[in-house]
């Protein structure tokens, strides 16, 4: 995982005054949520660059609260 975020494990991120609280969530073919990974990044940035270790395993969204980051189709994994 990427240096500057973490998967959230109900703990502080040790280390950084302000963490930006993301979710990355997988979906279905249909966009059907099939699982979600909550993440606690520094910035957008941090946040993009992982989940360019995701991208290939169908189509993902990467929300931070109500705002959309990204999305990305499936295996072309385009934005």
């Amino acid at each position: 995982m990427h240096a500057r975020c973490r998967a959230v494990l109900g703990r502080p991120f040790a280390g950084v005054s302000r963490v930006r609280h993301y979710r990355l969530y997988f979906l279905d073919r249909s966009d059907h949520i099939r699982h979600a990974l909550s993440l606690e990044c520094e910035n957008d940035a941090d946040a993009l660059q992982l989940v360019e270790e995701h991208k290939g395993s169908g189509p993902l969204e990467l929300w931070e609260g109500a705002r959309q980051v990204a999305r990305f189709e499936g295996e072309e994994g385009s934005a």
